[in-house]
């Protein structure tokens, strides 16, 4: 018996998902921390808070991008499926 490629995805299509998620929360991040910064008439603790969560949206989106790159590097993910006829 041997065993042959059952499905097999082009890099873009394997990883789009987290490649969304890694703009969705730079955009949101960047967008917390711009109306922390652009927002004058709301208060100091709003702000700083707005800010503050901000930026743990953009480390977080640094740390999915770092996952993200060290998946892609490391290869594929082969799982050998054995089929009865």
């Amino acid at each position: 018996m041997y065993i042959d490629t059952i499905y097999s995805a082009p890099p873009l299509e394997a990883f789009s998902a987290g490649i969304l998620v890694v703009v969705f929360l730079f955009g949101l991040g960047a967008a917390g921390v711009g109306s922390a910064v652009f927002r004058k008439r709301e208060s100091t603790f709003v702000r700083v808070i707005m800010g503050g969560a901000g930026v743990v949206l953009v480390l977080a989106g640094i740390a999915a991008t770092v996952s993200l790159f060290m998946s892609y590097q490391t290869g594929d993910k082969v799982a050998t499926l054995q089929v009865e006829q």
